[in-house]
């Protein structure tokens, strides 16, 4: 069971070249897969994200075909069920990531976005068994996707494939009164609706972020969240609180989230967080970066000594912690009690 899992930064690297063929969008297929598996810190993480995001930007088929594909992925890591996230405007023609622009063209609207991951996730589990879900994301500062992802959530509020909104991008930076009002009527129409909050806080920035998503944002979980762990009396009230922090080990690894020499210090996140009992899931992050979910089970069984009912129990908490609705949750969660621990 997977939470954490981005879209956009899980397209398949040969079918990215594939599509740069056929959309004539040049991409130097040598130069990506060499940097996709060099990437070290944020900066090239992100700019590696505007080499490849305009090969499918406002392609509505290869949208739907990547998120096909990621359910294809799923059943490939024997996952039965993953929440995938994306910022549909992210995925309109024309928009930059890395370079902190981050402004779009003209062509399709980010409903038909919306839609064409939709038909590719339910095209997926019919043909696989896989199930998944559809978070919304937003980045911080960009005050007009925040207004409009709220339109969003309340056009789509029937639809139970999309289960939640996340707030992603700089956690660092301060909040304007502008995106402080456009936030809160976001997460009261999520709220109102029903829909899970996620929110990435403490992966690069300080607890004092945590604190605000959970008492601010009404986050129902934290993205990574390894910040935690720098203030004891936080540490305190999220284990009693039971508070789902979803760790993604690889990409946090790769670019320094967790503030350790080596993955197997004695002082890594991850295994503080199973060692003090707070509750957390397991998850991939980006997949053409960090590969699929069994490779982040594995880096914690090989150098963080997890054991199989270690793992058991990350996929429990997964599953409860996931933003099914009530009946569909439950049955996960038989599905997850019933898988032998060996």
């Amino acid at each position: 069971v997977e939470l954490h899992h981005h879209l956009d930064g899980s397209a398949r690297a040969d079918t990215l070249i594939e599509l740069s063929t056929k959309n004539n969008i040049p991409l130097d297929a040598d130069n990506l897969k060499k940097n996709i598996n060099n990437v070290t810190n944020l900066v090239d993480f992100l700019d590696i994200f505007d080499q490849f995001l305009p090969v499918f930007q406002g392609d509505l088929s290869a949208i739907e075909r990547i998120a096909f594909e990621a359910v294809e992925d799923a059943y490939r890591s024997n996952v039965c069920y993953f929440e995938t996230r994306i910022c549909p405007h992210l995925l309109l023609p024309g928009t930059v990531v890395g370079s902190g622009n981050c402004q779009s063209g003209g062509g399709c609207c980010v409903h038909e976005v919306i839609d064409a991951v939709l038909d590719g996730l339910t095209r997926g589990q019919e043909e696989y068994g896989v199930v998944s879900r559809l978070i919304l994301a937003v980045l911080r500062g960009k005050c007009d996707w925040i207004v409009s992802t709220a339109r969003l959530l309340r056009h789509y509020r029937h639809n139970s494939m999309i289960v939640g909104m996340d707030v992603a991008g700089n956690e660092n930076m301060p909040w304007s009164q502008e995106e402080s009002a456009a936030i809160k009527d976001l997460v009261s129409t999520a709220r109102s609706y029903k829909f899970g909050i996620t929110i990435h806080a403490g992966e690069q920035g300080i607890a004092a972020n945590i604190v605000h998503g959970l008492d601010v944002l009404k986050a129902d979980r934290i993205g990574h969240g390894y910040a935690l762990f720098k203030d004891e009396s936080l540490v305190e009230r999220c284990v009693n609180d039971q508070v789902h922090f979803e760790y993604c080990p690889i990409s946090s690894s790769t670019l320094s989230s967790l503030d350790i020499e080596t993955f197997a210090s004695p002082n890594n996140p991850i295994l503080l967080g199973k060692e003090m009992g707070v509750n957390f899931s397991l998850s991939c992050d980006d997949a053409i970066f960090f590969g699929p979910l069994q490779n982040s089970l594995d880096i914690c069984v090989n150098q963080l000594g997890f054991n199989a009912q270690d793992i058991k129990r990350v996929n429990l908490n997964a599953a409860k912690a996931s933003f099914l609705n009530v009946d569909d949750k439950n049955a996960l969660i038989r599905h997850v009690n019933k898988m032998p621990t060996v």
